[in-house]
């Protein structure tokens, strides 16, 4: 008999497994977090025991499960892997019945955790002129990368380029060649971002010779002026360089550095012609040729001041192009807005209409105070105040000098305030300084009327001039990096006004501490040294400056005795691409020449429903008070997503 119910035991036990009762009902499973999920259920037979099985496959469900006690009616999974889908379902269970019937197929996908940065940051290809950077990621949700960049001059992180989620590079082209740059991959989600940590590489130096950009790449025929040109590029310093436009060599070379030279354009035939540098036998041409834009015979000319003005609104389908510009007369001075009629054309298939009279185009003319016209300016007065300037005239022209810079203030504030005169819309701002052995501003800037409360000097001829001229430089930098005056058709202009002696600027007194001064009407300056600063530093400035060669003109204005050499101030100028002025000692005349060509800039453009196609844009100028007349053109294509500025086909007009 005992035999008997040992046997009925075993059996009882072995039998575990699925008894037939019904499952617990009513499962859930929510996540709680990105590695835990809650799992609950009804019980539907009492005193037992619950199993909830769980797998990241429904294929693989069954297999491994967490139990609770016969109390519990829920059960929190742990230590689960983010943004990850689980099945769940739920079976009673007794120790001598077994299991019951699975509950339904429950399941949740964890959230993800937090946003992680990537990593592993390299360089997977690079030229001169470009670099790939690769990085890696183990989020599993990121929305894109954006890849930030960093240059040497400055100050901030600014996007370089964004890519979808799948993509782990991007190429970042139109570098400096043998340049350090920063970076960095911004994982995006959402609205939350996290950066990588900061990688820094560099571009590589090519071999021989190169050009990478010429600047401007047009000029008159026989300029009443001289026209200097920057070059970019490499390999500039191994030899003096010698620049060829066509066969013709330009003049007065200056070799910023290895990547930079400036260089005075010679007279040229119309047309384009390839620019060259030879340099110890080793010669590299530019990309584009530059166009020479011949005169009408007239007394005056015209040039473009900025790269056309081209662009597609993908909205309408609408393509606008715009044209800034200088007129001068025959001895190269600009001539004044107001002195100025203009009439603008574009030459299509049917053959060249006027903007504005032509039934297609009678609605295109843009309005002179058209967001796409702005052109604002950023003056970096910079005023020798030297006892040289009292002494040396006769009468004192330190005065008049003040009394000038007041009205070229003035002058920048009535054009580009809140008025929008002479076709100018933007803002003006402006940074005055002015040096002796020491440089000094006024403390929280200076207004055009305190110019004037400027105390003259006292005796004593030594001056900081290349230092003040740095401290300009650096100071618009720091601008730029703000975003100050930074838009495609704005400038800084960094002027200086001095009698040309500099005694002082090879001396360092950057880290020394000074007493203020006061401006005669009692507001408070700031008196500072500067780093020692001979020229080449000036011109390295200059080339390192993130708004040169586009948006960075530099302009000195000598008065001084006509015996000393001026040929420093006069390459300062061609490197800044700016001008050089000299008049006998007539501080009013300067002025009133700077304030023009300064100012003296016109805009007009025009919107125009134009199908894709290659056409031609020209301004046509009259001067009202002679009747002379002179043109300017330049070409453009229109596709049906895109519009460019191109080179034409033919001479212009």
């Amino acid at each position: 008999m005992t035999r008997a119910v040992v046997i009925l035991i075993l059996a009882l036990v072995g039998c575990s497994g699925d008894f037939g009762g019904p499952p617990p009902a009513d499962v859930t499973a929510v996540a709680q977090s990105p590695t835990s999920v809650l799992v609950e259920w009804r019980p539907v037979m009492a005193d037992t025991l619950h199993r909830v099985y769980f797998s990241t496959s429904e294929a693989d469900l069954g297999s491994e499960f967490r139990a609770a006690p016969a109390t519990e009616t829920s059960l929190v999974f742990d230590n689960l892997s983010p943004f990850t889908t689980y099945f769940f379902f739920v079976r009673s269970f007794q120790p001598i019945l077994g299991e019951s019937r699975s509950s339904e197929i429950v399941s949740v996908t964890t959230p993800p955790g937090p946003l992680q940065a990537a990593f592993g940051l390299n360089v997977a290809g690079s030229s001169p002129t470009s670099l790939t950077i690769a990085w890696q990621s183990n989020d599993p949700v990121v929305d894109a990368f954006r890849v930030l960049i960093r240059g040497p001059t400055d100050q901030d992180f600014s996007l370089a380029a964004t890519v979808s989620s799948d993509v782990f590079q991007a190429e970042i082209t139109g570098l400096e060649i043998v340049t350090s740059y920063d970076f960095q991959v911004v994982s995006v989600r959402g609205n939350t971002t996290v950066e990588s940590p900061v990688f820094t590489t560099a571009t590589d130096r090519p071999e021989g010779v190169g050009i990478i950009q010429v600047h401007p790449l047009r000029g008159e025929v026989n300029p009443a002026v001289p026209f200097p040109v920057t070059l970019r590029g490499w390999g500039f310093t191994i030899a003096t360089p010698t620049v060829f436009f066509g066969d013709r060599m330009a003049t007065n070379v200056i070799v910023v550095d290895d990547r930079t030279l400036s260089c005075i354009a010679p007279d040229g035939a119309a047309g384009p012609v390839p620019i060259r540098v030879v340099v110890d036998g080793l010669e590299g041409t530019a990309p584009a040729p530059f166009r020479y834009v011949a005169s009408t015979g007239s007394d005056l000319s015209v040039a473009l001041a900025e790269d056309a003005i081209v662009s597609f609104d993908d909205r309408i389908g609408t393509t606008t192009v715009a044209a800034v510009f200088i007129v001068r007369d025959v001895v190269g001075r600009p001539v004044r807005a107001n002195d100025v009629r203009t009439r603008l054309f574009v030459t299509t298939e049917d053959g060249e209409q006027e903007l504005g009279v032509s039934n297609a185009f009678n609605e295109s003319l843009l309005n002179e105070d058209a967001e796409e016209l702005a052109q604002s300016v950023y003056l970096f007065l910079t005023l020798d105040a030297s006892f040289s300037l009292v002494t040396q005239f006769q009468p004192e022209q330190f005065t008049p000098m003040l009394s000038q810079a007041r009205a070229l203030l003035q002058s920048g504030v009535d054009i580009w305030g809140n008025d929008f005169e002479d076709g100018k819309l933007g803002e003006f701002r402006s940074n005055v300084a002015w040096f002796r052995e020491l440089i000094e501003t006024a403390r929280g800037g200076i207004r055009p009327n305190q110019v004037t409360s400027i105390p003259i000097p006292i005796a004593g001829n030594e001056t900081k001039l290349n230092a003040a001229v740095s401290y300009q430089l650096q100071t618009s930098v720091a601008a730029r990096n703000e975003g100050l005056v930074t838009g495609p058709l704005d400038r800084h202009i960094v002027v200086l006004f001095t009698d040309g002696q500099d005694t002082l600027s090879w001396f360092s007194n950057d880290d020394e501490t000074f007493p203020d001064g006061m401006l005669n009407d009692r507001t408070p300056t700031h008196r500072f040294g500067w780093q020692r600063t001979t020229l080449e530093d000036l011109f390295t400035q200059i080339a390192n400056h993130p708004l040169y060669p586009e948006n960075l003109e530099v302009f000195t204005v000598f008065l001084g005795d006509e015996e000393l050499d001026t040929t420093e101030l006069e390459q300062l100028a061609q490197v800044g691409l700016g001008r050089f002025f000299q008049e006998d000692n007539d501080v009013v005349r300067l002025f009133d020449r700077l304030a023009v060509e300064i100012t003296e800039r016109l805009s007009r453009g025009a919107r125009i429903a134009i199908e894709p196609g290659e056409y031609q844009f020209r301004v046509g100028v009259e001067r009202i008070s002679t009747g002379d007349t002179a043109d300017l053109a330049f070409c453009f294509r229109v596709t049906e997503n895109d519009a460019m500025a191109i080179a034409c086909p033919l001479d212009p007009p």
